[in-house]
């Protein structure tokens, strides 16, 4: 259009009328963008607001057929970069997010070397975060266990019109992450074997140790709270251990004793 007026202006054809003719084709769509425009740079969007925005306003124009088929363009363009950042967070676990535009925030003062010392620690619930703007269209490396994620063509994250192939991409990709999750706590860390020590610890499936511990610590076990040696018992729990039915226990050494301190009203 801008290549139009300028021709009819040199030619020197270029008229009110004639301006007005030219520009009528394009009306709407410059209307269209203008809202988009004003309503993000009022409200200072960015990100997966944008990306809503462009899209709500698409259905808005549902009547006009030209103005719709730009701005669904222009979201398709838009949400490239969305879909190349959201495609490292499912196949690799990774955020790369220079400008936090993603719907997921990522606390990194919170490592999960902080799990050996408190399994209840803050990082399982603010390591990461949903953000309150999340797209209308729309973890496994942190356990130490590297994967290899197949790689293909059709892994791509791409959406065109109504194809939404992301969507099959992040259903595949959830299915790969709970079999490989499922199959390294079955087999590296034997939940089956953690599960038959809860059994004979917790629910006193061989208590013989139990009562070997008690007849052991009485002594230290009749002192007052401040007085008993975490240290002492710890020593004598593992001696109950070994003397016992529960040294064929292959975990028998992850049980530990501390001593609570508790208050009454």
């Amino acid at each position: 259009m801008v290549a139009q007026l300028e021709h009819q202006y040199r030619l020197g054809k270029l008229s009110v009328q004639g301006l007005w003719f030219y520009c009528q084709p394009m009306l709407g769509a410059m209307q269209a963008l203008t809202i988009v425009i004003k309503k993000a740079s009022a409200s200072n969007f960015i990100g997966s607001a944008v990306l809503n925005l462009l899209q709500s306003q698409a259905k808005a124009m549902a009547g006009d057929h030209v103005v719709r088929s730009l701005l669904e363009k222009m979201s398709q363009s838009a949400s490239q970069a969305y879909l190349v950042i959201l495609e490292r967070w499912v196949y690799e676990g990774v955020i790369d997010d220079p400008y936090g535009e993603f719907f997921i925030a990522e606390n990194k003062s919170l490592q999960k070397e902080s799990l050996t010392q408190d399994y209840y620690t803050k990082y399982w619930q603010q390591r990461y975060r949903l953000k309150d703007d999340i797209p209308s269209f729309l973890a496994m490396r942190e356990c130490g266990h590297c994967i290899q994620v197949p790689v293909a063509e059709n892994t791509k994250l791409t959406m065109v019109g109504s194809n939404h192939h992301y969507l099959e991409c992040i259903k595949a990709a959830y299915v790969f992450a709970s079999v490989e999750l499922l199959n390294l706590i079955k087999d590296k860390y034997d939940l089956k074997g953690k599960w038959m020590s809860i059994k004979h610890y917790l629910l006193l499936d061989q208590g013989d140790f139990l009562v070997h511990f008690m007849d052991i610590a009485r002594e230290e076990l009749m002192k007052k709270p401040d007085e008993i040696s975490v240290e002492k018992l710890q020593s004598l729990m593992d001696l109950a251990l070994r003397s016992t039915a529960a040294v064929a226990d292959p975990y028998h050494e992850d049980l530990t004793c501390s001593v609570e301190k508790t208050t009454f009203d």
